[in-house]
C-alpha cells in the first residue's frame, strides 16, 4: 500500500523540468549520474530514494501526457468513428459471418508486453480491420442467426456513447440519482409489458418487495 501511495503521489504532480535528466538524439532519456544515489537496503530488497527517480518520473509523465488526444482531435475522430461504424453496418452482409481463425491467431500480430509510447489513430484503425475484424462474429450480419441482435440500432449505439462520455456508474442511489431511477421506471415498464402483478413493482400503489437492476 505504501509502494501505492508513493507511486500515485508521483503521478499526481504537475510535469516540470529535470535538470538532472537528458534526452539523447533518439529520444531516450537517461538520467545525470553525477546526481547523488541514495540506496536502503531492507529484507525485501533494496529501495531507490531519490530525487532522480521523481526527475525521470516528471519525464515519462511528460512524453505521456505530450501524446493525448486533445478536444479538436477527439471531435475529428468521433466523427470518422461514427462515419466507419455506419459502413460497417451497411457493408456487414459483405463479410463472413464468423471467423476463419484458430485459437490463439491474435498472439503472433500483438507485442509480449504493453507499448510504451502510443501510436496514431489511423494506425490503430489499419490494425483493427487488419488483425481484428478477421477475428470477430459479425452478431449484426443478417445470416446470423444465433444467440440476438440486441443493442445494434443507431439510437442504442448513440445512446451508448452518451452513457460512456458521461462515465458514471450508478451502483447506488447516491451514487447517481438519475441512474438509479431512469432504471427502476424502466425496469417498471418493462414489467407492465409482461404482465407482472403490482406486488412486483418498483413504484405501484401496492406494498411492493418488487425491484432489481438491469443486468
Amino acid at each position: 500500500m505504501r509502494l501505492f501511495g508513493d507511486c500515485r503521489s508521483l503521478f499526481a504532480r504537475p510535469p516540470q523540468s529535470s535538470p538532472s535528466a537528458t534526452t539523447t538524439t533518439t529520444g531516450a532519456v537517461t538520467a545525470d549520474t553525477s546526481t547523488p544515489t541514495t540506496t536502503r537496503k531492507g529484507t525485501k530488497g533494496t529501495v531507490i530514494t531519490t530525487e532522480k527517480l521523481d526527475n525521470s518520473t516528471d519525464k515519462l509523465i511528460q512524453r505521456i501526457f505530450a501524446k493525448q488526444m486533445d478536444t479538436n482531435e477527439f471531435r475529428r475522430r468521433g466523427k470518422q468513428m461514427v462515419d466507419y461504424i455506419a459502413d460497417y453496418l451497411e457493408t456487414i452482409s459483405q463479410r463472413r459471418v464468423t471467423p476463419d481463425v484458430e485459437p490463439g491467431y491474435l498472439k503472433d500480430f500483438l507485442p509480449d508486453s504493453a507499448p510504451k509510447r502510443s501510436e496514431d489513430w489511423d494506425k490503430i484503425m489499419i490494425d483493427f480491420e487488419k488483425y481484428i475484424m478477421p477475428g470477430v462474429t459479425h452478431w449484426q450480419h443478417p445470416r446470423f442467426h444465433a444467440y440476438f441482435p440486441a443493442g445494434n440500432s443507431y439510437p442504442s449505439i448513440l445512446a451508448d456513447m452518451l452513457s460512456d462520455g458521461i462515465g458514471c456508474v450508478g451502483f447506488s442511489w447516491a451514487a447517481s440519482p438519475a441512474c438509479t431511477e431512469l432504471e427502476i421506471i424502466m425496469l417498471d415498464w418493462m414489467g407492465k409489458m409482461i404482465g407482472l402483478p403490482k406486488e412486483f413493482l418498483c413504484l405501484s400503489d401496492h406494498k411492493s418487495k418488487g425491484g432489481g437492476v438491469i443486468q
